[in-house]
């Protein structure tokens, strides 16, 4: 019998590490093990990768990807196709089923850069038309698809990401970390709240006396965070890292009193998932995707509510032994993250790519 042929297409994501790229390669890796399907390479883009400017370069994908990359398709006669960054063809090839994961929709669209909601919501509402499924990584997200979208409910299909096991590493390899810190690890964007952790930090700042790490790729909020942080009284005691490689976030992660999860907005968070494997205590924004990934086995705050509120939370747990509950805090976590690795996320998706095959 014919092994079937998938393909993942994954725009650029594999460039950046962290989020979409994050759930990319975790797949990729995972299909890698499975001898039940032949899994395709991902085509090379060389000469898009050449172009500097980001939307010129978007508009030359589009382009690749309903001329050279269809063609393509047709002549390696590819069965199964999964689009993990939004972005699919115009054109349905005949025999080739398309999957596309939609990670998020953003709620409050004053979130993203300037006309970049309208494009979003153009491509997704595109993708969800042409695609034969449709994945989201949290049933917060799937539910909001079909309250803002005309799309059969059965199209629509739960899988959750994975996580990649913390690592074991040298800490000899590393520079030495400030003594007792708060932790925050995501893109530095608007979505994620960053504002509201720093001027909570400053309120809390007399109470606590540890300092406060931020590790992530730069974002539309950046330059605002290093007007802050330069400004500030505090600018010893708060270390922006910028992109870090996984390894020295473990290590960072390995070592922290407390993780601090504040966004507005989140389609899965994976950063709590990686907190959870270390034991660490979490104070996330009590958003309805974190409550589904993590329920009751974490401390939360209201994005909404004034930064004031978030610093009596941190104060309140800085202060506590962070081995308090440590076994409890555990057996917990790792109920959660039993189910949602990439093992089982794989074994979902392939479900999902053959069914009704």
């Amino acid at each position: 019998m014919r092994k079937y042929k998938v393909l993942i297409e994954d725009a650029f994501a594999l460039d950046n590490p962290a989020g979409i790229g994050y759930y990319t390669n975790g797949l990729y890796k995972s299909f890698e093990k499975n001898s039940d399907f032949l899994l395709c390479k991902i085509p090379e883009k060389k000469i898009l990768h050449r172009i500097p400017n980001k939307f010129f370069k978007k508009i030359a994908y589009i382009f690749w990807l309903n001329t050279f990359f269809l063609l393509w398709l047709s002549v390696k006669k590819i069965d199964v196709v999964h689009f993990t960054n939004y972005l699919i063809p115009f054109i349905r090839l005949k025999g080739c089923k398309y999957v596309v994961t939609i990670h998020d929709l953003w709620d409050d669209k004053n979130l993203l850069p300037k006309f970049y909601g309208a494009y979003i919501k153009f491509v997704i509402r595109h993708s969800l038309k042409r695609a034969h499924t449709v994945l989201t990584v949290s049933n917060a997200i799937r539910e909001q698809i079909l309250r803002e979208f005309s799309i059969s409910d059965d199209k629509v299909v739960t899988v959750y990401e994975g996580y990649e096991a913390n690592i074991v590493i040298n800490p000899v390899a590393f520079p030495q970390h400030p003594s007792g810190y708060i932790l925050f690890v995501g893109t530095q964007s608007k979505q994620k709240n960053i504002e509201t952790l720093l001027r909570a930090f400053s309120d809390a700042s007399s109470t606590y006396q540890g300092n406060l790490v931020l590790i992530g790729k730069k974002g539309d909020s950046t330059e605002w965070i290093d007007n802050f942080i330069n400004e500030s009284q505090l600018s010893s005691r708060i270390f922006n890292m910028g992109y870090c490689s996984r390894n020295v976030v473990c290590d960072y992660m390995s070592s922290t009193s407390l993780f601090v999860f504040p966004s507005f907005y989140e389609g899965f968070g994976i950063g709590l998932l990686e907190a959870m494997s270390y034991n660490l205590r979490i104070l996330a924004s009590d958003i309805p995707t974190t409550k589904e990934i993590a329920g009751q086995s974490i401390h939360y705050f209201s994005p909404v509510d004034s930064y004031e509120s978030l610093a009596r939370e941190i104060i309140s747990l800085t202060l506590e032994n962070k081995d308090k509950d440590a076994d409890t805090r555990s057996q917990r976590y790792d109920a959660i993250l039993s189910k949602l690795n990439w093992e089982n996320s794989a074994d979902l998706h392939m479900r999902e790519y053959f069914r009704n095959f």
